[in-house]
């Protein structure tokens, strides 16, 4: 249930900046925007080590079509957008608007992607597990 999971932790995400920025607002600060690209796919991770340093790195093509995406929140004004690939998964569980295809570097084909309006609710919560 990954693209659920995505989808409603994105969801979780606006909400708790919606809120936020209410008390940036109220403090006279300025506000925050993000953007949010949500696709589904093959990666390939794990543990790199670079001299003393070490970090966790995912590459593949779906990490960069998930950048691609999020780049199209600034193009679309909106702050989350799922790829197709994620909305084949979830499109019964949230409510959606299709966006315009876009070109997009690194990709021959236009992506089609669906906007999730700040209306929709997360259909699922989940607890997390305490880190031991």
């Amino acid at each position: 249930d990954h693209g659920h999971r995505a989808v409603n932790a994105a969801i979780q995400m606006r909400s708790l900046l919606t809120a936020l920025n209410q008390e940036r607002h109220l403090r006279k600060e300025p506000t925050i925007a993000m953007g949010i690209g949500v696709h589904s796919g093959i990666v390939a991770g794990g543990n790199v080590r670079l001299g003393s340093r070490r970090t966790f790195l995912l590459i593949g093509d779906s990490i960069n079509t998930a950048a691609r995406i999020e780049g199209l929140t600034k193009t679309f004004a909106v702050d989350i957008l799922v790829s197709s690939n994620t909305y084949d998964l979830v499109k019964t569980n949230f409510q959606f608007l299709t966006m315009p295809s876009r070109n997009v570097k690194g990709k021959s084909e236009n992506l089609v992607t669906y906007w999730i309006p700040p209306h929709v609710k997360v259909s699922r919560t989940y607890e997390l597990e305490p880190l031991s």
